[in-house]
């Protein structure tokens, strides 16, 4: 028994498209959320006792296999040991998790070194 006003093809089509929606709304949220992943983990990077403060922008390139395909000093704290310190520092980091499809790759993380 068929229908003959095609309610049943619109109602699975309609439920195709919500499963869509869905599926690139979770994509979505694994981008977004893949920022902060990045951030804690380097945030949780222990820290070498060093004299002086400073504050150093980090850029880095993330490859798709998730280690680092780049690293370099944006902006300097002026102090060669503290910036070497912030490079080691996202070098431990590394590799982060897997980027999903969608996500930033590039980054430009400023991190404060000394206490």
């Amino acid at each position: 028994r068929g229908q003959s006003d095609g309610r049943a093809n619109a109602r699975a089509a309609e439920q195709s498209t919500k499963q869509a929606n869905a599926a690139r709304a979770a994509g979505n949220a694994a981008a977004s959320n893949y920022k902060g992943i990045v951030q804690r983990k380097i945030a949780r990077q222990r820290q070498p006792r060093v004299q002086g403060k400073g504050r150093v922008v980090v850029g880095f390139t993330i490859a798709g296999h998730g280690g680092l395909s780049s690293l370099h000093i944006v902006r300097s704290s002026g102090r060669p040991d503290l910036d070497r310190v912030a490079l080691n520092i996202v070098k431990r980091a590394a590799p982060f998790p897997k980027p999903p499809s969608g996500a930033r790759r590039s980054w430009r993380q400023p991190i404060t070194v000394g206490r």
